[in-house]
Formats: structure tokens, sequence, C-alpha cells
């Protein structure tokens, strides 16, 4: 009987052993760089280059005004 998953996750049932067992190569599913990015990561990308733009429009301002006086 397995009760273990594809990540090494085992169930502790009365028929299933105590912890998982060590298996070379099986530490990942074969599908996984297929998976998608979360929502949050997509929104903490996005909220880093808009952070980028706003200090290089503050050095291109500061740059200009210095250049202007």
């Amino acid at each position: 009987m397995n009760c273990c998953d594809a990540w090494g996750g085992c169930t502790r049932g009365p028929g299933c052993p105590a912890g998982p067992e060590a298996r070379v190569g099986d530490s990942y599913p074969a599908d996984i760089e297929h998976v998608e990015p979360s929502t949050w990561r997509n929104y903490l990308g996005d909220l880093a280059k808009a952070v980028l733009l706003v200090i290089a429009a503050y050095f291109l301002s500061a740059a200009i005004f210095i250049i202007i006086q």
C-alpha cells in the first residue's frame, strides 16, 4: 500500500508507514516547471517595476533641476 503522494507527503493511517521512504530522483513531480506563478507574485513584480520607474523619474527630474539652475 502506497500512502505517499508525488511530493513525499505521507498520511499516517493504520496501514501506512510512519514517514516517507527516501527515493533518489523522486523529490518533485515531473511537471513542476509548468506551474504558473501565483497572483500575488504577479502583483509584487508589477509593484517593483512601478517603484523602480518612480525612482528613475525622481533621479531624472533632480538631474534636470540641477542642470537648469
